[in-house]
């Protein structure tokens, strides 16, 4: 290897030092939403946010890595290494975003539940006051025609059980968590359907890499 070679590999191992060193950075995020601790809809965005800006962090870390990767003499090594610690960056990651998007829709279940307690409180008071308010027969008089039959008393419109508006909201607070679920899912089977598509790309442009430098060893 010539002088020239040994300065560029020297170079490119520095630099890959220095962004291994980069991925302890998640520890922050984790350190300030620690497991337990989102307990209000404000902490849960700022969580969110938190982990959107470090996700992108870890993305461009990872890139820098894997094209710093192709000018080493073991890439496929490399790349395995720096996936591995993409891995770990955005595992931490991810359980605080389940926890702030599973606090969120409690507090719409929440939400939605003391609304049915409210229109159902309201009903009940309209339909009390709709019996208060009925009218009495007058008293009868003499030598008058007998009174009109007493009409029947209005009947308060019925009230839904709150057994089935509760359990209403349950069904909708299932189907909600089940419809994140599908969605979670579909995202993690496109980035495994992207990373697999990028591997192979690497594969190939690692295999050109390695004719040409068998061919310029050969000259």
């Amino acid at each position: 290897m010539n002088p020239r070679t040994k300065a560029r590999a020297a170079l490119l191992l520095g630099l890959l030092s220095v962004a291994a060193t980069a991925w302890g950075e998640t520890d922050s995020i984790v350190e300030r939403f620690p497991p337990g601790t989102i307990a209000s809809d404000e902490r849960a965005r700022q969580a969110l946010e938190a982990v959107a800006t470090e996700r992108g962090e870890v993305q461009d870390r990872f890139a820098r890595e894997e094209s710093a990767c192709y000018e080493r003499f073991f890439v496929n090594r490399c790349l395995d290494e720096a996936n591995e610690r993409r891995r770990q960056a955005l595992a931490p990651l991810d359980e605080i975003e389940l926890e702030a998007e599973r606090f969120q829709r409690l507090q719409r279940a929440r939400a939605r539940d003391r609304d049915v307690i409210e229109r159902q409180q309201r009903a009940e008071e309209k339909a009390q006051r709709a019996v208060a308010i009925e009218p009495r027969p007058e008293p009868a008089r003499r030598a008058t025609p007998p009174a009109a039959p007493r009409p029947e008393p209005r009947k308060p419109r019925p009230v839904p059980a709150p057994e089935q508006e509760q359990a209403e909201a349950r069904e909708r607070a299932e189907n909600e968590a089940a419809y994140a679920r599908k969605v979670e899912a579909a995202r993690k089977r496109q980035e495994t359907v992207a990373r697999r598509k990028a591997e192979k790309e690497r594969r190939r442009a690692l295999r050109r890499q390695e004719e040409g430098v068998q061919a310029a060893e050969a000259r």
